[in-house]
């Protein structure tokens, strides 16, 4: 970029070369170091295939490119020789042992008929909401992915939003929910969109990781959670989303729905229900990043800001990353589909300000 250049032209060269494909003659990752950058700053973009790892995956890949002190030694290489490139024949006998697998899954779930019956339950009602008209209530929001990315963020205390949640017995994640549909609730607003009623609903990522699992792969799942976009107040908001976030929380359950949406990607009709889904507005996910100041050959890492993809006709996210006492709400959006993107920041920003409420007015740790 051209020196020097502010966060706004970062957040915009990062977002033109993550809108690139990865070369898949090559490992489905890179490291772009972007100068340009004011007051002497170097940004550092990561970019990573979603099919190598998940959000929990993703930090654990960034512990080991980074530091955690400015004057760590550099590690001993460990010994490594590439294997040989297989033939012909070990791809196909490979493949075929990788099919057997799955259909000898297939067949012993038949002895869980319980199971099974889930199973098709969840894939039913996936289906249903996503070519359904029932389900997610149509708003501007969902439009067809086109070229091109909006990225911004939010900053906020962790210590504060943690004491936030706390005051209504809920967790960070319900916060940030809140503050999500607060902000969706005024851009609607300003697009003269009626609110009266209506609940949004999100895709929420989580995590089917077990807690000792350090693989570096994808095990994400989602769940459906509806936003009442209808209430004005985020007190009683909060008070609301702490209640059903209780509730929808089961991780078997978020797999079966992430399974259910990946085998229907996986048929003739997918990129149409892609394109043409009902069952959810926006995806929201909550990453827990590196607790302590992270540095890359001596300097430190001041922010950390996720760029999330967009798939279908869901042209918004949202993904809260924790890093070093902080939090940043990082919004993606379709660039065509969201040229008012700063209504929504600065209306979440603004709901911030009203959780707050008294203590609006302390200083924030620097």
């Amino acid at each position: 970029m051209d020196a020097p250049g502010g966060d706004d032209q970062l957040l915009e060269t990062a977002s033109r070369i993550y809108a690139t494909l990865l070369d898949r003659s090559r490992p489905l990752w890179e490291l772009w170091f972007l100068t340009g950058l004011g007051d002497g700053r170097v940004g550092v973009l990561l970019k990573l295939h979603h099919a190598v790892a998940d959000g929990t995956a993703a930090v654990a890949v960034m512990g080991s490119l980074f530091d955690v002190e400015a004057d760590a030694p550099d590690p001993m290489p460990a010994p490594w020789a590439p294997g040989p490139i297989p033939g012909g024949w070990p791809l196909l006998t490979d493949n075929v042992a990788g099919k057997a697998r799955a259909v000898g899954r297939g067949v012993a779930m038949l002895a869980h008929p319980r199971q099974v019956a889930g199973t098709v339950r969840t894939f039913a009602l996936v289906t249903r909401r996503s070519l359904g008209r029932t389900s997610a209530p149509r708003t501007s929001l969902n439009r067809v992915v086109r070229a091109g990315r909006r990225v911004a963020f939010l900053r906020l205390d962790l210590a504060a939003v943690k004491e936030a949640a706390h005051a209504h017995g809920g967790k960070l994640n319900d916060v940030v929910l809140d503050l999500w549909t607060g902000g969706l609730r005024r851009l609607l607003l300003s697009r003269g969109e009626s609110v009266a009623g209506v609940e949004l609903v999100a895709g929420m990522a989580v995590s089917t990781r077990a807690a000792a699992d350090g693989t570096v792969d994808n095990q994400a799942g989602t769940i459906v959670l509806p936003l009442p976009a209808w209430q004005a107040d985020a007190q009683r908001r909060l008070d609301l989303i702490v209640r059903r976030t209780g509730r929808a929380k089961s991780v078997p359950r978020a797999a079966a729905i992430m399974g259910a949406m990946v085998a229907l990607s996986a048929t003739p009709i997918g990129r149409y229900v892609n394109l043409h889904q009902r069952a959810v507005n926006v995806l929201v996910t909550n990453v827990v990043g590196p607790p302590v100041p992270m540095y890359v050959f001596g300097a430190r890492i001041l922010d950390i800001v996720p760029i999330i993809q967009l798939i279908g006709n869901i042209a918004l996210t949202l993904c809260a990353f924790s890093y070093a006492g902080r939090v940043y709400l990082v919004v993606t959006a379709d660039a065509r589909g969201f040229p008012d993107l700063d209504v929504l920041m600065t209306g979440m920003e603004r709901e911030w300000q009203a959780l707050l409420g008294d203590r609006a007015a302390e200083p924030v740790p620097a």
